[in-house]
């Protein structure tokens, strides 16, 4: 059909272009429809020949099919010709009869069978040779453990040695000098011990002494004397900060109140003390503004708040502000004066020579204090105690490394003594000696393979 109306449009073309006259004017549309009828002619060839590649493909299916199909046929035939003249299809793909399939399935039972018995004639010694060998394996089985446990003794009491030596790094004659190092450090320890009894003797106000209150009570809560919690950062600026904190640098500082009771109550304190609960002071660091309009009175080289002198650990800060943190430190007595009485400040100030002016009027100086400043003696005890620690440590390091080559050592020898007993005995191969047995010195035989 679509064959039919694609002729009728070229036959209605055909008499368009007769009827029509020709002007200038439908010679241009004459023209526009002979093009647009090509345009249509084109794609109607264009889908016949899509048609006409589908159909080819059907029919190279269909020819590919029907090629198979005779195939399949051919074999069929054979085969029902096969049938037909009594042969059947054997499995090595050969034509045979039924009888003489049945002869060779009856063949290749027989030589089955035969291989059978042949079998089960090799089996019974193999059967044979097994029970002997399981009932040998039995008798030597415990012998072989035995003999397994002591070796892996001896290998783990080898590795031991050879690692405890190399930890060591032992060389002749490096246990006597441990030991004439010990020798040394006890007498050094013993002459700094003497000497920080004496610094102490001195100056017992620079200790605070005191007995446990109670049963595994935690020392680490006595923080200690104010003067040996605090370190100068300057050390010019040493006696006025000592005169700015006072008798407050003699107060001992402790984590809560309920110490403070303690020790009060039952520390068999050796003479009056204050003290500072970390938990109850309340100290305010000077304002920020004070600082700055102080700086620009007098300039900042010459005015310091004292809390900016001194360095200390982070939980004694309340401690430290309470006692330091509402004093300046100024160069002389005129610029503590000026600070001072400023209207805008009204704080405490004390000169680097340790006088001193309060905002209330007091003024206090005079004569410049002689000897060490308390900050000074502080640190001559704490030379000797640091260096006393040092040796300490020192010793108790020489010390391990000495019970280290005795335990060695020790071990080493007993070991030795062992081999040298055995082959003293004469030992023969598989006689019984003795060695070291487990962890411990004892005795135990042992069989030598």
């Amino acid at each position: 059909m679509g064959q039919s109306l694609t002729n009728q449009a070229a036959r209605s073309r055909k008499t368009y272009a007769r009827l029509t006259p020709l002007t200038p004017t439908s010679a241009l549309q004459h023209n526009s429809r002979l093009i647009e009828w090509c345009a249509q002619d084109e794609a109607a060839l264009a889908s016949k020949e899509n048609e006409l590649r589908k159909v080819q493909g059907l029919f190279d299916k269909l020819k590919s099919a029907q090629e198979e199909d005779k195939v399949a046929l051919e074999a069929a035939q054979r085969k029902f010709q096969a049938v037909s003249s009594g042969l059947l299809s054997a499995d090595d793909g050969t034509n045979a009869t039924l009888e003489d399939q049945l002869m060779n399935a009856k063949q290749a039972v027989a030589q089955a069978q035969t291989e059978k018995k042949q079998a089960e004639m090799q089996l019974a010694p193999c059967q044979k040779e097994l029970r002997e060998k399981e009932q040998e394996m039995k008798k030597t089985s415990s012998n072989y453990e035995g003999d397994r446990q002591k070796l892996e003794k001896m290998e783990r009491e080898l590795k031991t040695l050879e690692k405890d030596l190399s930890k060591l790094n032992y060389k002749d004659g490096h246990i006597e000098d441990l030991q004439e190092q010990k020798r040394r450090l006890s007498q050094e320890i013993r002459s700094l011990r003497y000497q920080l009894d004496n610094s102490k003797s001195r100056n017992p106000h620079l200790n605070f002494v005191y007995r446990d209150p109670e049963t595994n009570f935690n020392r680490a809560s006595v923080k200690g004397l104010v003067c040996r919690l605090v370190k100068v950062k300057q050390p010019h600026t040493a006696r006025a900060l000592e005169v700015a904190a006072g008798g407050k640098l003699y107060n001992v500082i402790v984590d809560t109140e309920v110490t403070s009771k303690k020790l009060l109550k039952r520390g068999q304190l050796q003479r009056r003390t204050t003290i500072i609960p970390l938990n109850k002071i309340s100290g305010h660091s000077m304002n920020q503004n004070t600082i700055h309009t102080a700086e620009q009175l007098v300039g900042k080289d010459n005015v310091q708040p004292a809390l900016s002198l001194i360095e200390y650990d982070r939980e004694l800060r309340p401690a430290m502000e309470w006692i330091f943190g509402q004093v300046f430190i100024c160069r002389d007595m005129a610029t503590a004066r000026k600070v001072t009485f400023h209207e805008r400040i009204m704080k405490k100030s004390v000169t680097l020579d340790g006088d001193s002016v309060d905002p209330g009027g007091t003024l206090s100086g005079g004569a410049a204090a002689k000897g060490p400043n308390v900050f000074e003696e502080v640190n001559k005890l704490k030379e000797p105690e640091e260096a006393l620690a040092r040796k300490e440590l020192e010793l108790a390091v020489v010390d391990q490394e000495i019970t280290n080559l005795a335990k060695v050592a020790e071990r080493s020898c007993f070991l030795f003594f062992c081999e040298r007993v055995n082959q003293a005995l004469g030992l023969e191969e598989g006689g019984e000696g003795f060695m070291a047995g487990g962890e411990t010195n004892s005795w135990e035989p042992c069989v030598y393979k």
